[in-house]
């Protein structure tokens, strides 16, 4: 969703990126900006200290692909249902309704086309191939694999974007077995 580029070289928090398993920091900078005691209570503390980071004007960048550094976010679907289900509205500026907006125009832009203008629906679909052979390019990904599971992928989706629509009217997140009250 967010061009890891953007995190690098635009001046803009909004295209703020991190990934709290893994982030390194110059030490003086760290001590000086306590960035973990500052957002110790934050449900994205990652994406929080990147932001501030980028509002002090400081250089960050957001990294993938390096098979040197690995990690493994949780081991069960339903970890990853509660951990996704956390944050995912924040991608899209904590508004469920362009969550829900952009997974409908993924799932189902090509009806439109089809319906409309049907000569056009092989360049989507290649658009469809581009994107996703340039998401597994960037990540190391195998190309075959991701471009075939895409129609679970949104499926996951929108199975988690339901999820945090349940959890965020409860207002009750529950992530690394512990509770979460936003």
């Amino acid at each position: 969703l967010l061009p890891l580029i953007f995190v690098r070289k635009s001046p803009f928090i909004a295209h703020s990126a991190a990934n709290g398993q893994f982030m390194l920091f110059d030490a003086e900078k760290y001590q000086n900006f306590q960035p973990h005691l500052v957002f110790r209570s934050s449900a994205i503390e990652d994406i929080s200290i990147a932001s501030y980071f980028k509002q002090k004007k400081e250089k960050i960048a957001c990294l993938t692909g390096d098979k040197r550094i690995q990690c493994r976010m949780y081991k069960s679907y339903q970890e990853a249902m509660n951990g996704f289900s956390k944050n995912i509205f924040m991608f899209f500026g904590n508004i469920p309704a362009l969550a829900l907006l952009f997974w409908a125009f993924a799932a189902f832009g090509f009806v439109p086309i089809l319906i409309e203008i049907p000569q056009f629906l092989p360049g989507y679909i290649a658009g469809i191939f581009t994107i996703q052979f340039l998401y597994a390019k960037s990540s190391n990904q195998n190309i075959f694999l991701s471009t075939l599971l895409f129609p679970l992928q949104l499926i996951f989706l929108f199975i988690t974007l339901c999820n945090a629509l349940w959890v965020k009217k409860k207002r009750k997140y529950i992530w690394k077995e512990r509770n979460i009250y936003l």
